[in-house]
């Protein structure tokens, strides 16, 4: 039966640190605004098409992508639900396709005024 050498711990210890500074990084970036976290994706989506990286680094900087654009749809998510609440709301229509006008689609706005006192209806 092979038997494995010895090594210290150094592997141990080097996966402990890439942990530690994977989830630093983590904390660091859910800090982020939306425009900031897509362009620190484009970037690393540029660093990975430049192909000079290691595989180590590149398979890092990959997770981490994976990291801030499931952030970045679940924030486009939330910012549609939250349009598609206020149209319901509102009873205002689906935007006009290109080269039609809000008339042609039979857009209607109607803006309603609430007293302070009266149930907000969301």
């Amino acid at each position: 039966m092979p038997t494995r050498a010895h090594n210290n711990g150094h592997d141990d210890t080097t996966s402990a640190n890439k942990r530690r500074k994977a989830n630093t990084q983590a904390e660091e970036d859910a800090k982020l605004s939306f425009e900031e976290e897509l362009a620190q994706l484009d970037e690393i989506v540029a660093s990975l098409e430049d192909g000079g990286l290691p595989l180590d680094d590149a398979l890092a900087l990959f997770e981490r992508g994976v990291g801030l654009a499931r952030r970045c749809q679940e924030q486009l998510d939330n910012a549609s639900l939250r349009v598609e609440r206020l149209r319901a709301v509102g009873g205002f229509t689906a935007p006009a396709e290109a080269g039609e006008s809000s008339e042609a689609m039979g857009a209607s706005f109607a803006l309603e005024v609430f007293d302070a006192d009266d149930d907000m209806p969301w």
